[in-house]
């Protein structure tokens, strides 16, 4: 996943200050490796992690660049901070076989098959399985999701690196009795499609760093939510446009835009 600038600052630890100018000192590699231990060493769920870091030599706030120009791959990064880990939510087997109207025993098959994501209590305990994983087993196999993990609040995550736009979009979702949060790099938007967790994401296709085709792809491919609903909002031509759309996304809409027009195309995609 994409993720945030301060995301990534606040689990290495390192005192911030504010920046008043625009850095482009870059580190040696000799720092780099040591600030990249330091982040594995906190980070205990980490796939694939290939970070360029920089720092201001003045006030020593850390950048963090959206392509690892020593590979050229994209990160696949996944942090689980403290609170997180506290209020992760389990469930056994007798619970799932109760919300999915099975034998206990089909239940300790799915999660013996590696159907369904478990695990074992240390000492040879009963299975458990957590909540985002029963979710994702659910969606998979088409079966229905219990009116207990059901939300009832529509959530919307605005992507543009124009903040205007973004806001105009926002004005237009939360008067609609969305919840919208916005994020205007591709970073923070990786991190609030984990923390947010939104049914919609609103996405520009032209934004410095990583474009909108590649965050289309991370969200069909990488992403665990594969039910997120992706509306292009674009001021390229339609032919970029329904490239978007071929790579995954839902549908997309030109700039400029009519407020109706967005929003029966948002309130569309929802009910599919």
């Amino acid at each position: 996943m994409f993720v945030s600038q301060n995301h990534i600052a606040k689990y290495i630890k390192i005192t911030r200050n504010r920046c008043t100018g625009y850095c482009t000192e870059r580190y040696e590699y000799s720092q780099h490796k040591l600030l990249h231990r330091k982040l594995l060493a906190i980070t205990d769920n980490i796939k694939f992690v290939r970070l360029i870091i920089t720092q201001c030599h003045y006030c020593h706030i850390l950048h963090f660049s959206p392509i690892c120009h020593f590979s050229h791959k994209w990160y696949k990064l996944i942090i689980r901070n403290d609170s997180q880990e506290k209020s992760m939510k389990t469930l056994t087997s007798g619970e799932i076989a109760k919300y999915c109207d099975v034998n206990l025993r089909t239940v300790i098959r799915w999660i013996d098959s590696g159907r369904l994501k478990g695990y074992k209590l240390p000492g040879g305990g009963n299975n458990r399985v957590k909540e985002e994983d029963f979710l994702a087993f659910l969606q998979d196999n088409e079966l229905p999701i219990p009116t207990e993990f059901q939300t009832k609040e529509t959530r919307v995550l605005i992507v543009d690196d124009e903040l205007q736009v973004a806001k105009a979009i926002s004005r237009v979702t939360t008067r609609a009795g969305f919840k919208s949060v916005i994020a205007t790099d591709p970073f923070m938007a990786g991190a609030l499609l984990t923390s947010f967790k939104p049914q919609l994401m609103t996405l520009d296709l032209s934004m410095p760093g990583v474009n909108g085709y590649d965050i289309v792809k991370f969200a069909r491919h990488d992403y665990d939510d594969k039910s997120l609903k992706i509306l292009i909002i674009s001021a390229l031509g339609e032919e970029q446009r329904q490239q978007a759309v071929d790579l995954g996304a839902d549908m997309s809409l030109s700039k400029p835009f009519s407020n109706k027009e967005l929003l029966n195309t948002i309130e569309s995609l929802l009910v599919k």
